[in-house]
């Protein structure tokens, strides 16, 4: 019986593999992820992480923080338990600190071609400081 419900399971993803073949691995994904039933990652922002927020190279980067409780196996929270951002919704509530004030701003988030941006009020594009 055991062998019966591998060879099951090697055959559908062995179909679904097929079938998102066009997709390559986002379309791989995004098909186990609708035959399994499972819900599909959200992408999170952890406490603290830094960010760029004038949409420029070389911008201002500060120290970003949001109002939802981390996963629990979120990596790599210290030990923070609340400050993420889940990034699955159409705008997003951030707070970071600038000029010893606490800003607090609403995030538009766009998802085109597999890649998610992030969007100040002011049109600024959010990157990630290097």
């Amino acid at each position: 019986m055991k062998m019966k419900k591998t060879m099951i399971a090697g055959l559908t993803l062995l179909c679904v593999g097929m079938a998102a073949q066009a997709d390559g691995l986002a379309g791989l994904a995004a098909k186990m992820i609708e035959v399994s039933g499972a819900k599909a990652p959200v992408p999170v922002l952890g406490p603290g992480i830094k960010l760029n927020i004038d949409g420029r190279t070389g911008g201002k980067v500060v120290a970003v923080f949001g109002d939802d409780k981390c996963p629990r196996d979120f990596m790599d929270q210290g030990r923070a338990r609340d400050g993420c951002t889940f990034i699955d919704k159409p705008v997003v509530t951030v707070h970071y600190v600038e000029d010893r004030k606490l800003i607090t701003e609403q995030w538009k988030v766009v998802s085109k071609d597999n890649r998610t941006y992030l969007y100040r009020p002011n049109g600024a594009v959010i990157s990630q400081a290097h």
